[in-house]
């Protein structure tokens, strides 16, 4: 079984470098490693380095403009591998992070994998990671126990068989900005499809939460603005929309604003937490607002 690991990148210069060798240097030899990179201009030495790699298992293609979705379906594109496996530019592999992917899909009932997620200074998570039906995230990812993961992957460490991805029509680029909840949509569709999305701790990596760069596409006001913007979009998406629901849900974004009193941030979401259900439905039934990818030439030695 081959698979293709994904990686796109944005601004990101010995974070990316770390995270190609930790590919490359794994113990499983059949996969191939896709760079989508989005970055205008890298610096001489990760210019360098990118030229200079000579594995034949190594492809690099640059596109604009950013956008992590966007990023993770060009990669889908150029994939020929039956398992996808996605990870983050700021992250290093255990050694054996791809084999532990690929021996999840010995069962034919999984149809994506999430793997565990370790970060520097982080204590191991007590509770696998779930989104409640209003919304809340409850645990974590660094977790020592293999399980059923009702809440899908999280986009720096997860896998899907490629045909389903094909079939559920990849990743929703309605996901703006850090994407969030991107991957969280896509794993609700593929078990929706009738797959189970499983946890394997021993699909391990390090993930360092760099806090510059990553594939973040133009945000139209704040950053954490679109992040916000991105929980309305999965909500009125995915979840049950019960009353009991929808007011737990609009009890907790208005707390979650309150905790962050930046005057223009706050207004932006309240006018969105007003919008609401509207504003949401519209965006997501709008098929011209979805992003697509523009690939560009580069003098890159492969």
């Amino acid at each position: 079984m081959k698979a293709s690991v994904i990686i796109a990148t944005y601004n990101r210069e010995s974070d990316l470098v770390r995270a190609i060798k930790s590919v490359l240097a794994q113990t499983y030899k059949s996969f191939e490693l896709i760079v989508v990179d989005q970055t205008h201009k890298h610096n001489k030495t990760t210019q360098e380095f990118l030229n200079n790699i000579k594995d034949p298992r190594f492809s690099y293609y640059l596109i604009m403009p950013p956008s992590i979705p966007m990023a993770s379906n060009f990669g889908i594109s150029k994939a020929r591998g039956e398992i996808a496996i996605f990870v983050d530019d700021d992250v290093e592999l255990d050694n054996n992070f791809i084999d532990e992917h690929i021996k999840a899909y010995d069962d034919p009932a999984v149809g994506g994998v999430a793997g565990r997620i370790k970060v520097p200074g982080w204590k191991e998570s007590k509770l696998l990671y779930r989104i409640t039906p209003s919304g809340l995230e409850i645990g974590g990812f660094d977790y020592p126990h293999d399980a059923v993961t009702r809440s899908g992957a999280r986009g720096c460490n997860m896998s899907f068989r490629m045909s389903l991805l094909k079939s559920v029509g990849g990743f929703d680029t309605m996901y703006l900005d850090n994407a969030h909840r991107c991957e969280t949509d896509l794993s609700y569709r593929i078990m929706a499809a009738g797959y189970r999305i499983v946890f394997r701790t021993k699909a391990s990596l390090i993930h360092f939460y760099t806090p510059a760069g990553g594939s973040r596409s133009k945000s139209t006001f704040f950053r954490s603005v679109e992040s916000f913007s991105n929980s309305f979009r999965f909500f009125y998406k995915n979840l049950n929309h019960s009353k009991r629901v929808l007011f737990n849900f609009y009890i907790i974004n208005i707390l979650f604003i309150i905790r962050r009193p930046n005057p223009a941030i706050m207004y932006e979401r309240f006018r969105y937490l007003i919008e609401g259900s509207r504003k949401a439905q519209k965006e997501l039934n709008d098929n011209s607002l979805q992003i697509k990818a523009t690939e560009i030439s580069v003098p890159i030695t492969l």
